[in-house]
């Protein structure tokens, strides 16, 4: 007949941290399900520096979009000891922005097809993988739709050293 309060006080944060949890996995569930797949094809892969490739992005749904973004990124990823913790940073080091559109509409079964070229720069660094450093290059769309939660979907990509004209690698 008497509550006990310092159980209950307790079992607040809890409670409050699952129903927040539940509420993250229902909105991940709706922008898998509900935004339709993407879809990206390259012409020739691996991209060399220097050279244009044709890239195909198709986007499905019903959607209303503020805009849709297509860039070419390049990040470092680097693990170091520090004592006797090991850490890892990652630093964006290009963005290029490939295809941009804002205000329009995706209808059912009609889906945003896009085809355009891009060039990653001649000076950029090959992909690269090593116990401690990597360079990882990605073709990534983001989505600003309206009244739902904006997505971001990457797309791996290998770079290759840029072949010179006597067919050796530089």
């Amino acid at each position: 007949g008497r509550p006990q309060w310092v159980p209950t006080l307790i079992m607040i944060p809890f409670l409050l941290a699952g129903v927040g949890l539940i509420v993250f996995f229902l909105r991940q569930l709706l922008i898998a399900t509900g935004i339709g797949p993407t879809l990206m094809e390259i012409s020739d892969h691996p991209l060399r520096p220097g050279e244009t490739r044709r890239l195909f992005v198709s986007q499905t749904g019903r959607l209303r979009m503020n805009a849709i973004v297509v860039h070419l990124v390049c990040e470092e990823h680097v693990q170091y000891r520090q004592g006797t913790d090991t850490r890892a940073e990652t630093r964006r080091v290009h963005r290029q922005e490939i295809y941009e559109r804002k205000q329009f509409e995706i209808h059912r079964g009609e889906p945003l097809e896009v085809e355009c070229d891009f060039v990653v720069p001649v000076g950029a660094m090959h992909s690269f993988k090593s116990d401690n450093n990597e360079i990882r290059w990605s073709l990534v769309v983001e989505g600003d739709i309206v009244g739902w939660p904006n997505y971001k979907r990457s797309f791996p990509v290998i770079v290759s050293p840029h072949a010179s004209k006597e067919g050796a690698v530089r």
